[in-house]
Order: C-alpha cells, then structure tokens, then sequence
C-alpha cells in the first residue's frame, strides 16, 4: 500500500501530486523516494494532520537554519512561495 493510501486512511488530505515549481538538479525518482520515506514515517506514527505538518515545519525551520544567515530569509520566502504555488 502506498503511503499516500495510508496517510488517506489516516484522514489525512493529502494530494497525491506534489508539484513544487522549481528546476531540479535532483532525479524526480530520488526526491519521490525521500518524500515516500517521510510519509512512511508520518503513517508509522499515525500523525494527524496538525501533527505532520508541525513536524515537517519544524524539520524545514532546521534546515533553513543550516543555511548562512544573510540567505535565509529568501530560501524561506521561496519555499513558501513554492509551497503557495503547489497547493
């Protein structure tokens, strides 16, 4: 079952295309996997909803936080733009 079958179980509404706006230097199969892999984790957990998407926020704060400081504004400002724009 995918996990996105799991996560519907779970009366999570979720879409099952996820488009981010953005040109890749990363395979369409690697970045599918790691997303499967973080959904798996969220199923395995039974995270509702309010729960994955506080743990995926705090999970995106982290790692813009790992980005040099006078960036980050504007890796924040353009993932929730392209988070605006998938949705």
């Amino acid at each position: 079952m995918q996990a996105f079958d799991k996560l519907e179980k779970l009366n999570l509404s979720l879409t099952k295309t996820i488009i981010m706006p953005i040109v890749s230097k990363y395979s369409n199969e690697r970045v599918e996997k790691i997303i499967q892999d973080l959904l798996d984790v969220l199923v395995k957990e039974k995270a509702t909803p309010d729960l994955a998407l506080m743990c995926l926020g705090n999970a995106v704060t982290n790692i813009i936080e790992q980005v040099p400081e006078s960036k980050r504004v504007a890796v924040a400002d353009n993932f929730t733009k392209a988070l605006k724009q998938s949705v």
